[in-house]
Formats: structure tokens, C-alpha cells, sequence
């Protein structure tokens, strides 16, 4: 099976959110890098957010937002993504009131960005600041489903059309999926695949 493309999680209007009690945990996400954290885990304490600015009830989500650099999860969505997310990264528990949630952390740091046929915005110390138009190397994605690049580790986490099927099939709601790379070449393992 070929890599068929490259998806990374977007926000959709109309569903529910999740933010950090105290605001300065945002980080702890931002710092998730491909270190495993199970060990040290430390539940983050989070809230859902239910009612938009002007009061108006969001729907409820099984991928609440917090960014595209994780995925939240409820229950639900934990055990139905199980088995398709933990061999790329680890669920970690979240300190919720109101419902059972997890943190998706990836845990493959790939260096599969192809920065030759990208488009890039860079810092005039050449760091990519953003990726406009993105381009992968194929043969350094397979069999892998979720991963980060380590060009921008606090940037978002990118995925396999495996995984987007996975949470439609499901119909998991409350993050959808952006293709943002289109491959040409052919013939590549994907994950699952041997």
C-alpha cells in the first residue's frame, strides 16, 4: 500500500474545546517533543468549554481542540483509536471535572519534511518559521501512521489517511483532518503494512 497523503488536525467550528486551568500548562503540550512521558506523567488540569464567546452551546466532541500539535481525547475516542495510535506515540490522562480525557503524545520525531520541493518561510537564521506548502520523502514514512518532524517539534503532529479513516469510520467528532501533502510517488509501504 502507498502513502496516499499527509493530514494534519484542523479546528471545526461548532464543537466543544478544551483549555488549560491554569494557563501556563499549555506548555507542557507545546513541549512534547517524541520523549516519552508515561513514567513522570503528571495529569494536566483542564476544563471543556461548552458555550462559545456569545454564549451559544458548542457541540460535544470526542476530539475536543486543544491545537494541532496533540489530540484530545474522550474515552470513547481513546479506546476506539487505541490500538491505531499507541505503536506512533502514547495516551496520557487529563485532569477533567467533567469527563475522561487523554493526551495524545507522538512519539515519532521523523525527519521526513523534503525542505527542496517545500515551500518554507524561515528566520533570518534559517529555522523554519512556517510551512506554506509542505513536501514529505515517502521513504522515510513507512509504516507510520502519526509523527512529528523535527524541523518544528512544537508544530503540529501530522498523520496517515489510516488514522483519518480510523475517526471517520468511528465518526469521531470535534477535530478534522487537513490533507496537506499529495504524494506522486507510488509504492510505498504505509503503516500496517509489511
Amino acid at each position: 500500500m502507498s502513502i496516499e497523503g499527509i493530514f494534519q488536525p484542523r479546528v471545526p467550528e461548532g464543537f466543544e474545546w478544551v483549555v488549560c486551568c491554569d494557563e501556563t500548562d499549555f506548555e507542557v503540550f507545546r513541549d512534547f517533543d517524541g520523549t516519552p512521558r508515561r513514567d513522570a506523567w503528571t495529569p494536566v488540569a483542564v476544563r471543556l468549554v461548552r458555550h462559545d464567546d456569545h454564549g451559544a452551546h458548542l457541540s460535544p466532541a470526542e476530539l475536543p481542540w486543544l491545537g494541532s500539535h496533540v489530540l484530545v481525547l474522550t474515552a470513547l475516542a481513546a479506546d476506539v483509536l487505541r490500538k491505531d495510535l499507541e505503536p506512533f506515540g502514547e495516551l496520557l490522562t487529563l485532569s477533567c471535572d467533567d469527563a475522561e480525557l487523554y493526551v495524545y503524545n507522538a512519539l515519532r520525531v521523523i525527519d521526513a519534511l523534503d525542505e527542496d520541493h517545500a515551500e518554507l518561510v524561515r528566520f533570518s537564521s534559517g529555522r523554519i518559521l512556517k510551512i506554506v506548502r509542505h513536501a514529505f520523502r515517502p521513504e522515510a514514512l513507512q509504516n507510520v501512521c502519526v509523527f512529528k518532524i523535527p524541523q518544528m517539534l512544537r508544530g503540529s503532529i501530522f498523520v496517515t489517511k489510516e488514522i483519518v479513516a480510523a475517526v471517520r469510520s468511528a465518526g469521531l467528532q470535534g477535530t478534522e483532518f487537513e490533507q496537506v501533502w499529495f504524494p506522486e510517488a507510488t509504492g510505498v509501504v504505509g503503516c500496517g503494512d509489511s
